[in-house]
């Protein structure tokens, strides 16, 4: 855990790899983009686990529970909630539970941790119907920063009628920012984040999901013919080791249209993603397998990943699969830049695959470690300047060719569209991953694979011990020691580049 900063410029550290200037550097531009995640505004509320509801709800007199403060905001108001776990309805941010006023622009409502990711959301019984979320928002500029959730209830039917997803967002305009997501067992539908159809710029920004669930985190129409798109998806890894496998299933998703002749779910911006140690995942019923560790079916169009990444998964297509079908070829169907595949562990199986109408574009790629598959490309492919054998490092380029991931794409909470929302902000260098510590701790509450389930018997501490020349390991030491060489030097900063 560490202590929040809330100056407002970007800290240097005095030692190269820095995790604690790193993220100190990462919280000041968090405030930068929205002050009311530093200095606590007038009128805010606060909870504590040691409050009263019949408390005021004050700093040194919280409430007890979020609900309660919730009601007692309007329109831009700040709820803060003191570190500590928070179990049951009485606690979510749920639209199903309380009116969330909606915020404005420059003015979000804001439900916030007072230390990013210090906050915990409890549940273990499930929620009995598909959109009753412990964090579910339906107003439009609404931000929840800094809180995780853990869904601890064992799903024992095995259909769709106990399915939950943790975060759903079905405003426009709102902010996920500094999250986790944790679910012990899941059924036939549900997911750690839903970014929800008709809605549009919202913005999913760091953080980290592991345990059951069909899709880790979806967005788009839903098979829908609802417009659905311009939303951003930004650094976030995640670890699918098991599932019900009753549908398709994948860590990041853009569902369309089930009409062919559907034009509207699109442009979708998924920005320095990752999925880790991921296996595939054995056949269910229904068709039920892990199709791709980035997957997109149906009517889908202008799918970007910049800056994404594979470590060490498998799936059944492909590690990014594009299933797209349209009204002919004179669309983008799929768009991968300047991201990696470091392990693909399915035999056969290529990096970038695609199946049905559309163009996809591979541009400045880097793979290695496959297990008999190649990049692919084909008819209606467009391939430029990809590395496929003999990269040092699957984020530093070669000459021209590969990936190169030096800085943060997009910067901070741009929405799709904003100037400067998908080309890196040379401002927020992306190494080492911010708030690794943290995310080291999440994956070490390993979970077990529960009896309905299929896939390995518990989740994998993804960090666990030291690397392969006696360092801690690491997210950062994970991606760029993947290829089998050893992580370059540092350069002294609030963040490196070799």
């Amino acid at each position: 855990m560490w202590v929040q900063s809330y100056r407002s410029g970007i800290i240097a550290p005095s030692s190269a790899y820095d995790n604690a200037g790193q993220d100190a550097a990462f919280n000041a531009a968090f405030i930068a983009r929205n002050s009311k995640l530093g200095t606590p505004p007038g009128g805010t509320k606060w909870v504590a686990t040691t409050g009263s509801d019949s408390n005021p709800g004050t700093q040194a007199s919280p409430y007890l529970t979020i609900v309660k403060a919730i009601q007692n905001i309007t329109a831009g108001g700040t709820v803060i909630v003191k570190p500590g776990a928070f179990a049951g309805p009485a606690n979510f941010i749920s639209a199903n539970r309380v009116t969330i006023p909606a915020g404005s622009a420059g003015n979000w409502t804001t439900i916030r941790a007072e230390v990013p990711l210090t906050v915990e959301i409890t549940y273990d019984a499930d929620p009995g119907i598909y959109g009753d979320s412990p964090i579910y928002v339906t107003s439009d500029y609404v931000q929840v920063d800094g809180i995780g959730v853990n869904k601890t209830f064992i799903s024992v039917t095995g259909d769709s009628a106990n399915d939950s997803v943790n975060f759903q967002l079905e405003g426009s305009h709102c902010r996920l920012t500094r999250w986790y997501s944790r679910k012990e067992s899941n059924d036939k539908y549900g997911g750690h984040v839903w970014v929800g159809s008709g809605n549009n710029y919202n913005v999913v920004q760091y953080g980290w999901f592991n345990g059951d669930c069909r899709y880790g985190i979806q967005q788009g129409s839903a098979g829908a013919d609802r417009p659905s798109g311009k939303n951003v998806v930004s650094m976030v890894v995640g670890q699918l080791p098991f599932g019900r496998m009753l549908e398709p299933t994948a860590l990041f998703n853009a569902y369309g249209s089930n009409n062919a002749a559907y034009l509207l779910s699109k442009d979708f911006l998924w920005a320095n993603c990752a999925g880790i140690d991921s296996p595939m995942i054995p056949f269910g019923v229904n068709d039920g397998h892990h199709y791709g560790v980035f997957y997109h079916p149906k009517s889908i169009f202008n799918v970007r990943h910049i800056g994404c990444g594979i470590v060490n998964c498998g799936a059944e297509y492909g590690g990014f699969r594009s299933d797209s079908y349209g009204t002919g070829t004179g669309y983008t169907s799929m768009v991968c830049q300047d991201s990696f595949v470091a392990g693909l562990t399915t035999s056969g199986v290529d990096a970038f695959t695609k199946n049905g109408e559309g163009t996809n574009i591979l541009t400045n790629n880097t793979i290695g470690g496959m297990t008999g598959g190649g990049l692919n490309g084909g008819s209606a492919w467009t391939l430029t300047n990809n590395l496929t054998s003999g990269a040092t490092y699957p984020v530093v380029r070669s000459g021209a060719n590969g990936a190169e991931q030096k800085y943060v794409v997009g910067g901070i909470c741009r929405e799709y569209d904003e100037s400067g929302f998908d080309v890196p902000d040379t401002s927020l260098k992306l190494w080492p991953w911010p708030y690794e510590t943290q995310m080291k701790a999440f994956f070490a509450r390993v979970i077990n694979k529960p009896a309905l389930s299929n896939g390995i018997a518990q989740s994998i501490d993804s960090f666990a011990g030291n690397d392969a020349w006696g360092k801690p390991q690491t997210y950062t030491r994970r991606v760029f020691q993947a290829f089998g060489n050893q992580i370059p030097s540092l350069a002294p900063g609030a963040g490196f580049y070799p």
